[in-house]
């Protein structure tokens, strides 16, 4: 590949993976905010009291993303759309008053976005499975985010997902049509017959049914048995995250969230199609 075409997809791979992730950045505080908004709004109808007059939920959600300095409360609105961009322009310092106001770990996300984009690009060239590529590389990390944030996989991310993921390879783009429908059937079913035998025998309730639908839309883009490895692969993962709170004796409870583990399982399971 020219040196010229390389320094050119490197430079889109940046650009897109960028706004990918500020779009991540931004679903992933909107989403939850959302639901949120509206499952206040069916509690209320649920209990038969009287429904107060609330702006909309666009409204709502506009102004918890609207982001401030907590010491001065001067606005940042660079902050509230790319983290990074202002990590590098500003080293994530406020402007007025030199306190820093964004960590540098809220930069992961646009981080891990731009080098998916990149990989996409140098793999698949410009091209419709670069873009899908990206689109469910994103689509993880949004997940991942929820997950760790709220502890909640949103049924309108993972269906969107699912749903993609078998129309991208009606013509085998990724894996051919009917292994990604195995794939699905399987990324659902694995964790679910785990969920249950773990209930019957203890009545632990170790995985959540986002997981089980996060995992059947991971199968229906990388098909069965990727879709295997990669529940194994988070399984594994967890495993190392959660021994060392075990051995400490922490109270690590009954839940055992695999949103951020199965979205570095799944772009892992892609990454090696």
């Amino acid at each position: 590949m020219p040196v010229v075409t390389e320094a050119l997809l490197l430079a889109v791979g940046v650009c897109v993976g960028l706004m990918v992730g500020v779009t991540v950045n931004l679903l992933g505080k909107a989403i939850p905010l959302a639901m949120e908004v509206e499952w206040r709004r069916h509690i209320t109808r649920f209990r038969h009291t009287e429904v107060t007059v609330q702006p909309s939920t666009l409204m709502m959600v506009s102004e918890a993303l609207y982001m401030e300095c907590q010491c001065c409360q001067r606005s940042a609105p660079v902050a509230n759309f790319s983290p990074l961009l202002e990590l590098l322009l500003r080293d994530g310092r406020c402007p007025g008053c030199d306190e820093r106001t964004v960590p540098a770990k809220f930069a992961l996300t646009e981080v891990v976005c731009i080098v998916a984009s990149i990989a996409m690009l140098f793999r698949f060239g410009p091209s419709v499975a670069a873009a899908a590529g990206i689109f469910y590389c994103g689509t993880l990390v949004l997940l991942a985010l929820t997950s760790v944030r709220q502890q909640v996989m949103p049924n309108m991310v993972t269906y969107f997902l699912l749903w993609v993921g078998l129309g991208v390879n009606i013509g085998a783009t990724f894996v051919p049509l009917d292994q990604a429908v195995l794939g699905a059937a399987a990324g659902y079913l694995l964790p679910w017959s785990i969920y249950w035998v773990v209930k019957l025998a203890s009545g632990r309730a170790i995985l959540g049914y986002g997981n089980f639908k996060a995992m059947a839309a991971i199968g229906a883009w990388v098909g069965v048995d990727m879709a295997i490895a990669a529940f194994l692969m988070a399984l594994l993962l967890k495993a190392v995250d959660w021994f060392p709170y075990r051995t400490e004796g922490a109270d690590v409870g009954n839940f055992c969230p695999l949103g951020a583990q199965l979205a570095a399982a799944g772009i892992a399971a892609f990454a090696l199609l």
